[in-house]
């Protein structure tokens, strides 16, 4: 078996439901690190897999970059 990984990076904001006296229940924002892990046998051309179909998940992640994420709990 072989592994592939790649991290990318998003910040984004959110708040907390723990009352108004709690701290993180005022509108904050974080880094975050997304790994994407990919493990297989080689194919043909000796990959795991193109390592610039990686960018795709990147498209994904885009939607959640620098938004408000309890937005998308709803």
């Amino acid at each position: 078996m072989y592994r592939i990984t790649k991290r990318f990076t998003i910040a984004a904001a959110h708040k907390l439901p723990w009352g108004l006296e709690h701290p993180c229940s005022r509108l904050h924002g974080h880094n975050y690190w997304i790994e994407i892990e990919l493990e297989g046998e080689l194919n043909e051309q000796g990959c795991v897999m193109d390592y610039q179909a990686l960018r795709d998940f990147k498209t994904l992640l885009r939607k959640y970059d620098h938004e408000y994420l309890n937005d998308f709990l709803r």
